[in-house]
């Protein structure tokens, strides 16, 4: 029964597709299928542990509102390369000139983000398992660091789906130029393609600026606060997970 109504489903969703010229679907990745942002989050949070450990005195509010300032600050600088760490870091111990060493020490602890296995966004693979029998090619774009993004895949099933995933370069920006070079490759019409992802600027509005017209913003209520900043285009659809999204298309 269950095989017959997903088949039902799939069907559904291939004519969906042709019904409004789908040609081909990019997927973001991170707090898109996978719970990225909670990575950071958890080594943060022991990062902070951490200095408190070594320097029980600290001001935890002071610290914590310095690290957040830098974070938001180094990532117009070095972008999601890794080595932003450092940059976060000295900004720390300009701050606390007295004791430096804790916060040298606990870097490896930040770098530590990039050997966790994020887990999966409900239903992610059930929607890529959908999407996928549709026979609707399928895409990565992502922007992260490159060995990170392969890492991610091949340790949470994903890779089946994207063989060769768009990595935007980790020191630079999900921009309209870096999807247009993406579309262009594949030699469809934006107005063809469909894209999904978290990221209002880097996702949404951007690869609306390079003629995607069929956008999809997840709105997951776990993702970074920077990234839902701004005004998604009129049309798009607002899911909140990925969960949601083959209902969503078939109302």
């Amino acid at each position: 029964m269950n095989e017959r109504k997903d088949r039902a489903q799939t069907n559904l969703l291939k004519d969906y597709f042709i019904r409004n010229g789908v040609e081909l679907v990019l997927f973001d990745l991170d707090d898109t299928l996978l719970k990225t942002h909670q990575v950071f989050v958890d080594q943060i949070s022991a990062y902070y542990k951490h200095i408190a450990s070594c320097i029980p005195d600290i001001d935890m509010a002071r610290l914590i509102q310095i690290f957040e300032k830098a974070n938001i600050d180094v990532f117009s600088i070095s972008s999601v390369n890794p080595n932003r760490w450092e940059h976060v870091v000295y900004r720390l111990k300009s701050y606390f000139p007295s004791n430096p060493a804790p916060f040298e020490s606990g870097r490896d602890i930040l770098m530590q983000i990039y050997n966790v296995v994020p887990e999966l966004e409900e239903g992610a693979i059930e929607t890529l398992e959908v999407f996928s029998e549709t026979g609707i090619p399928l895409e990565l774009v992502t922007h992260a660091n490159e060995a990170w993004t392969y890492f991610k895949l091949d340790n949470t099933g994903l890779r089946k789906y994207f063989r060769e995933p768009n990595v935007i370069s980790q020191d630079g920006y999900k921009t309209s130029e870096e999807w247009r070079r993406v579309i262009s490759r594949r030699k469809v019409n934006p107005n063809s393609v469909m894209v999904i992802g978290d990221n209002i600027e880097g996702d949404i509005i951007s690869s609306n600026k390079a003629g995607v017209t069929k956008l999809v913003w997840v709105n997951c209520k776990d993702g970074w606060s920077r990234f839902k900043q701004g005004e998604v285009p009129e049309g798009t659809i607002k899911i909140k997970g990925v969960n949601e999204l083959v209902n969503t298309l078939l109302k």
